[in-house]
C-alpha cells in the first residue's frame, strides 16, 4: 500500500517536471498563495521568496485583464475555470516572460473557497512565433518590392534552405532574381 501511494504521488510530480509546469493554489478567504519554486522563478523570484497577492499583481503586465478573468472564474454562476496568457516582468531579474495558466475554482455553498492552477512559461514559443511573423513580413515586403521593380518583369526564386533563417541571416543572398 505504501509503495502504491508513493508511486501515485510520484506520477504527477514527474509529469510536472517533464513538461515544466508550475503548480499553485490560492485561498480567496485568507488570501494565502502557495507557489512552487518553478512559478516563483517565472516571476523572477528566489525559491524562498514570500508570495503575496501584491507580488503576484506587481509582476503582471496589464493586471486589470487578469483581475477580470479571476473575478469571472470566482463567479459561482460560471464554470469556475479560466485559461489566460499574460506577460510577467520578473520582480528581481526584470526579464519579461509569457505565462499561460489554467485555473479551477473550488466552490462550497455557492462561494469560491479555493483555486488550484497550473502555469507554463511559453516565452520561447512566443519568441519563435514573432521571428516567423517577422520573416514572413520581410518576405512579403521583398515580394511586393520585386513585383513593382521599374516596370520590368522580375522573376525571383527562393534558394533551398535547410531550415528557418534568423532575420539577421535573411538577406539578398537568399533569393536569386532575374529581370526579363
Amino acid at each position: 500500500m505504501e509503495v502504491e501511494l508513493r508511486t501515485t504521488e510520484a506520477r504527477p510530480r514527474a509529469a510536472t517536471e517533464l513538461v515544466g509546469v508550475a503548480v499553485y493554489s490560492w485561498d480567496p478567504l485568507s488570501g494565502e498563495l502557495r507557489w512552487d519554486d518553478r512559478l516563483r522563478s517565472m516571476w523572477g523570484l528566489p525559491p524562498d521568496a514570500e508570495v503575496t497577492n501584491e507580488v503576484f499583481e506587481a509582476g503582471i503586465h496589464r493586471v486589470q485583464r487578469v483581475r477580470q478573468a479571476i473575478a469571472a472564474c470566482a463567479d459561482p454562476a460560471g464554470n469556475g475555470r479560466y485559461n489566460i496568457e499574460y506577460r510577467v516582468i520578473g520582480r528581481i531579474d526584470g526579464i519579461t516572460r509569457h505565462i499561460a495558466t489554467a485555473r479551477q475554482t473550488i466552490f462550497a455553498k455557492g462561494q469560491a473557497i479555493g483555486f488550484i492552477g497550473a502555469a507554463l512559461d511559453v516565452t520561447a514559443q512566443r519568441a519563435k512565433e514573432a521571428e516567423v511573423g517577422a520573416s514572413e513580413a520581410l518576405f512579403r515586403a521583398f515580394r511586393k518590392t520585386a513585383a513593382i521593380s521599374s516596370g520590368s518583369a522580375t522573376r525571383c526564386v527562393a534558394r533551398p534552405s535547410t531550415g528557418a533563417l534568423p532575420l539577421s541571416e535573411f538577406g539578398d543572398s537568399a533569393f536569386r532574381c532575374s529581370h526579363r
